[in-house]
């Protein structure tokens, strides 16, 4: 994760792949054998591992109720927005979505092919370990559903982010967006753009109880920055992680292993351990917008709960 920027209704940035930057293009390479090289790279160095549930990384209920305090609760120095002010971990409330979200895809036909069999995949994980039930936005608007939260994946070439950066993202169907969310996205983007990161993203929450009627810590909207041409493993783990930390899982944190929140990029899946994480944010003795200090017991009790089941 990286650092949120808070503003007055909500805006937070969220995080990048974690991963270093890739190499230098040369001339004569295309984007996508660009991309191929550097998850080559990463796979060469015992990176982008696959499995889910390594033996060499047991966890235990301790492990996944520090754990989830990191990925939940805390705060991670934003490497993008170099020269400017950056925020220590500090104490948040917690942040989720109250009902499945609508999924909107933006960006090229091929693109979108390639992205749809992974968001499936992916809500069935959501499905099974949250009980919500995501919908695509076609499907949405003909339920007549308005209350869902919006989860924007946009898929462009370079080019095509470094117009973003400078004329912003064509609005949501979501009007009651305030203009601060739109002019913070704009400068979040050029960070991210500039990092040389596969993908990233933005949420907003409410933060406050009276906002249009949304309850403290839900989230309203995410949209998810993913570059054209990355190869299928790359790919893959920015859809699981950017996904799930648009609900609620909004932090990296170097420590916590064996898991995708952890910017050394062991891992390209969501492994039994996040998954444990995504239970656990979204188990029904925790509620939305809970401070830290309320939330950690009852998270300790189901840690334990999560923790047998699953052998630790």
């Amino acid at each position: 994760m990286r650092r949120l920027l808070f503003l007055s209704l909500g805006l937070a940035a969220l995080s990048v792949a974690a991963c270093a930057p890739p190499p230098p293009a040369q001339q004569t390479e295309t984007r996508s054998s660009r991309w191929s090289v550097y998850q080559d790279r990463l796979l060469a160095q015992g990176l982008m591992r696959s499995e889910t549930d390594p033996a060499d990384a047991p966890w235990t209920a301790a492990d996944l109720t520090r754990n989830f305090r990191r990925i939940a609760f805390d705060f991670e120095a934003d490497p993008f927005a170099t020269g400017r002010t950056t925020s220590k971990p500090r104490p948040r409330v917690l942040r989720r979505v109250t009902r499945g979200p609508s999924l909107r895809l933006v960006g090229g036909e091929a693109e979108s092919r390639r992205l749809i069999p992974r968001l499936r995949a992916f809500n069935q994980v959501i499905r099974q370990e949250t009980g919500l039930t995501p919908v695509f936005l076609s499907q949405d608007a003909q339920s007549g559903e308005t209350r869902r939260p919006l989860v924007s994946f946009v898929v462009l070439e370079d080019r095509q982010w470094r117009e973003i950066g400078r004329t912003g993202l064509p609005r949501t169907p979501d009007s009651k967006l305030p203009e601060r969310f739109w002019t913070g996205l704009a400068q979040t983007i050029r960070d991210w753009h500039a990092s040389g990161s596969p993908c990233g993203g933005t949420v907003w929450s409410a933060t406050s109880d009276r906002l249009q009627g949304r309850v403290r810590g839900e989230i309203v909207t995410a949209i998810i920055f993913l570059r054209a041409s990355l190869p299928d493993l790359l790919l893959t783990a920015c859809v699981e992680e950017e996904y799930a930390q648009a609900l609620g899982l909004v932090n990296d944190d170097p420590s916590v292993r064996p898991s995708l929140f952890n910017d050394d990029g062991e891992f390209a899946r969501l492994t039994t351990h996040d998954r444990a994480l995504l239970r656990l944010l979204y188990d029904r003795r925790l509620t939305t917008g809970m401070a830290r200090a309320d939330a950690m017991p009852i998270a300790r009790r189901i840690a334990v709960e999560l923790a047998r089941r699953a052998g630790g």
